[in-house]
């Protein structure tokens, strides 16, 4: 599918989410290695906040793009998603200025769902702030508590929270320690977890030689489309649905014995649908997943393989 307006590298990888999907963004970031020539030293480049979310990569190549090499790396951080792009020259024709966006992985990663600061007197992380429904809101972990240590190791900063909490996977039940209002407290906290997804920006003119990766997904859909990514997958599965039509809208997941695995459902559909469904832990093989809206019913076969 192709980006006819290519603003911003940022800006547009968002434009098609939802406002129940959206979420603030916390962080942006994108780094840039050029060469001239190939003889020439490595020039770089870091962009942070609002420089990474207005960087314009049909500008700049309009710009730079005669340069021998470059590659461009980027990363956009919400509470429960973690996106990262990336552009190569060498994989672009140097003349097409059109774009897709292309999905070529989507991971799972462990969540305890707190944003922190280092604590103040005492060797500890201090919680600012709780993820709606996450892990930590679950357990009843609340802003101004201190975690002191997590599974016996000591927290002193976010990065080692971050650090520790990665060493696990989603569903792990951790002990965390905490002080709050002064009294210690331990706490069994269950990990959940957040979306990686790895994209490509790759040129797509009519008639281009551009190669994709074989497992791929745009994040321009025409209306009435249903695209189901990556398929076959070992654990998540990215459904991504645009229409025009109004009316109610449903979504079901069953096994091949008809048992519901999945299911979501809108009274007013707002036009577009972008959810991570996680079939890890269920019996490898196939699934069906349908939907219902507007008085159109479409299903799609979706294929779980198990984990080598």
């Amino acid at each position: 599918m192709k980006s006819k307006h290519f603003y911003t590298l940022i800006l547009l990888i968002i434009a098609q989410l939802s406002t129940a999907q959206s979420e603030k963004i916390h962080s942006a970031r994108i780094s840039i290695t050029s060469k001239a020539t190939l003889n020439s030293q490595t020039t770089y480049q870091r962009l942070l906040g609002e420089e990474a979310k207005t960087f314009d990569l049909d500008d700049y190549l309009r710009k730079y793009g005669n340069q021998a090499d470059i590659k461009i790396r980027g990363t956009i951080v919400r509470d429960t998603e973690v996106i990262r792009v990336s552009f190569n020259k060498e994989d672009w024709d140097g003349q097409c200025y059109d774009f897709c966006e292309k999905t070529t992985e989507v991971k799972k990663l462990p969540l305890m769902g707190v944003a922190t600061i280092p604590a103040v007197d005492i060797p500890g992380v201090e919680v600012q702030r709780t993820i709606d429904g996450s892990a930590a809101a679950e357990t009843g972990i609340l802003p101004g508590d201190i975690i002191t240590n997590i599974e016996g190791e000591t927290v002193y900063s976010s990065c080692d929270l971050h650090t520790t909490i990665n060493a696990y996977e989603a569903g792990d039940a951790l002990d965390v320690d905490i002080i709050r209002n002064g009294r210690a407290e331990l706490l069994s906290v269950t990990l959940g977890y957040k979306i990686q997804k790895n994209t490509v920006w790759t040129a797509c003119c009519e008639g281009g030689t551009s190669e994709l990766p074989a497992i791929t997904a745009t994040d321009d859909l025409l209306p009435g489309e249903l695209e189901v990514f990556p398929n076959p997958t070992t654990g998540i599965a990215q459904v991504k649905y645009s229409s025009e039509l109004d009316g109610s809208f449903s979504l079901h997941l069953t096994d091949v014995a008809g048992r519901l695995i999945y299911k979501n459902s809108e009274e007013a559909f707002n036009g577009y649908f972008d959810e991570a469904i996680d079939l890890t832990g269920k019996a490898a093989g196939i699934y069906f997943l349908q939907i219902v809206h507007g008085g159109e019913s479409r299903t799609e076969k979706v294929i779980l393989q198990s984990v080598k």
